[in-house]
């Protein structure tokens, strides 16, 4: 590893953190759509309480682009 500042490497973790952050709200979202149309296929639907929990998220994911 080279011999970054602490500064440098402050950011190149906080950086990593916003790459996991989103990695893990894609895949969620991925799987809360994924689900949403497989109810939808069976003409069911999800609980409120897994829509809720899926909007959130949604909400949550266009809150990390809009700070980009």
């Amino acid at each position: 590893m080279e011999n970054n500042s602490l500064k440098d490497y402050a950011l190149m973790c906080e950086c990593a953190e916003s790459v996991a952050r989103f990695g893990i709200l894609s895949d969620f979202l991925k799987k809360g759509i994924t689900d949403y149309y497989s109810y939808k296929s069976k003409n069911e639907e999800l609980s409120p309480e897994e829509m809720e929990i899926l909007n959130a998220k949604y909400r949550e994911f266009q809150d990390f682009f809009q700070k980009l």
